[in-house]
This record gives structure tokens, sequence and C-alpha cells, in this order.
């Protein structure tokens, strides 16, 4: 495979953050998106076992407020998860036992190993000739995050600024993760807090303010994390990214559906007739995005799907998972509210 990237390194753009977080999102409910997200990161989790710039940790999950402290005991009535996963913590809180603080700079430049890359890219894509510059492929994914939308619109990403906070201490302190609505880090040196989620204009550049610094250093008096004076007298530096999010708040994995034709051949959904043909595609063209702040959560699961798409395997994720995630969910639901 190739890799078409437009930055001069790997880890540019939001998933270059110092350190990141990878933990389970359990919901109480028995919902789609609380399914998937624990198949993610399980899946993650044992994709990133092992490899550089990767380390194992607890995460102390602090309730937000007495709504949280009630969902956080009915997960443990029912969990999700292998009770050797998941504790509870005095005052009504959640242990998450190995869990993963990932230094993006280290882990990604691993996952490439083996594929060719070329950096410092401005490809230029036929999807209908299924070209890169030219060069005929077998298969196109595109995995671009916002610029998607660029090449496929009616997605309807949504760009969401993400900004997170570092400084160094004094301490070489070992793994320590502080969770409740933001996160608090420590690895190392290495102190990182955040991170912002603010919705953003489409078109955005990616800027760091001084408004997120306040916001987030408020997250971080509250986490009250043991090294909260590295962060109050040492020098932040602040980073800033986009993370593309879609309207359910679930990835879009999977084929890409050929537009126009898909308008054609489902008009009648627009009058309350079912979906009742094959569903028209393009040949060889994925995509792969809408993340959110999940990226490295989502990640491997999604690279799993694709993997089986490309080699017309069978997928290990069930139909339900696959059209939850997939493309045409979006052309569906606009097809059904009269909006195309």
């Amino acid at each position: 495979g190739t890799v078409f990237e437009r930055a001069p390194e790997p880890a540019a753009a939001a998933s270059g953050n110092p350190l990141a977080l990878l933990m389970p999102r359990l919901d109480a409910g028995d919902t789609m998106q609380a399914r998937l997200l624990v198949d993610a990161y399980l899946s993650a989790r044992q994709a990133y076992k092992g490899l550089p710039g990767v380390t194992e940790t607890d995460v102390r999950q602090v309730p937000k407020d007495e709504a949280e402290r009630a969902r956080f005991e009915r997960l443990l009535a029912d969990p999700s998860l292998p009770l050797e996963d998941l504790e509870a913590l005095s005052g009504g809180g959640l242990l998450h036992k190995r869990a993963m603080i990932l230094q993006p700079k280290r882990l990604i430049p691993a996952l490439l190993e083996g594929v060719e890359a070329r950096f410092d890219a401005e490809p230029v894509i036929d999807l209908r000739e299924r070209t890169v510059d030219g060069e005929r492929f077998d298969a196109i994914v595109l995995a671009n995050g916002m610029d998607v939308s660029e090449t496929l619109p009616w997605l309807e990403l949504a760009p969401r600024l993400g900004q997170v906070d570092v400084t160094d201490g004094p301490a070489d302190a070992p793994p320590s993760a502080v969770t409740s609505g933001t996160y608090a880090l420590a690895l190392g040196h290495r102190r990182l807090w955040g991170a912002t989620f603010e919705l953003a204009e489409r078109g955005t550049r990616p800027e760091t303010s001084k408004h997120a610094q306040a916001e987030n250093l408020r997250g971080l008096e509250i986490l009250s994390p043991w090294w909260i004076h590295d962060a109050r007298s040492g020098e932040v530096r602040s980073r800033a990214g986009l993370r593309a999010t879609t309207a359910d708040r679930l990835p879009v994995v999977g084929a890409v559906p050929d537009q126009p034709a898909v308008l054609e051949t489902f008009a009648g959904m627009r009058k309350g007739r079912p979906a009742d043909a094959d569903a028209p595609l393009m040949d060889g063209i994925f995509v792969v995005t809408g993340f959110g702040a999940r990226g490295f959560t989502w990640g491997p699961w999604a690279g799993a799907v694709l993997a089986a798409h490309l080699s017309v395997a069978p997928s290990a994720a069930s139909r339900a998972s696959l059209e939850a995630v997939s493309a045409m969910r979006v052309l569906f639901r606009a097809l059904r509210r009269g909006e195309v």
C-alpha cells in the first residue's frame, strides 16, 4: 500500500499530540454506539500492545455530577467489560485497568512500518478512474479527516477544535491518568491536560487560544492531579487540532456510495418508501473519517473493517455494525428528511 500525506511527517495533525489516552467509553444503555465503542477499544488495546510509544496504565474516572455517579453504579452492576478491567473507586468513581497512554510520535511511525509513505504530497485524485497523480490503484481509501469534505461534501462532517496544554515537570513520573470530562496525563517528565471540543466553522485553521487554555486549566483544577503544581508554575505550551465529527457521533467506515446514482435509485425514500435495492457504490473507493476525539480508539477497528472490504473477506463486525458506520446512512437520512 501507499500512503499520501500532505504534511512533511506522520502525526502532524490532531493525532500528533505529545500524549494521548486510550480508555473505554462506557454507556449504561445497550446502544449500538456503546457496543461499537467497547469493540473498538478492545481492538485498539490488542493492536497497540507491545508497540513503541505505548504504556499501560490505570485510569481514575471521577463522576462529574450525581447523574454520572448513578450511571457509574449501573455500569458496575452490569459491566460491558471484563471484571478484571473495571473496579469501583471510593466516592463513586471508576478505575479502568489496562488502559494506555500513547506517545503518537513514536506509535504512528511504528504503525507505518513496511508502508510506502509519500509526505509533502498534494495528490490529484480521480475517483472515477481510481488514480492518484495519474497512477492507477486497485483501491483508494480516503482517510484524511475533515479534508474528506473536499471530495465528499455530502458527508456533512462538522469540525471540532480541540486544544491540549502541555508542560514538563521536574520529576520523572510513572504513568498517571485521571479523567472527568477532561483528562490529565503524566508520563516521565511530560504533563498534558485538556482537551476542548469546540464546534468550529468549516475551513477553520486550528489555532491555539488563551480562552481554551483557561478552559483546560479550569478542568485541571477540578481533576487536581498530584502534579498540578507543575502546570501552575511551569512553562505551558498549547497545541490545537481539528476533529472530524458526524451528526450521530459514529465514524464513517466502508465503501463510498455513488451519490448521484443513490439519489436516483432511492428517490422513493423522499415519499416514505423503503430502501429496497442494492446501493450503487463507487468501484474500489473507500472512506474512513468522523472519529471525533477518539481516533486512537476507532482506528484499529476501522482498519480491520476496511481490510475485510478490500480482501473481500468476511468481516468480524456484524452487519448491523457495518450499516451503522456506513456512509450510506448519511444519504438515507437526508433522503428521508427530503434534504436532497
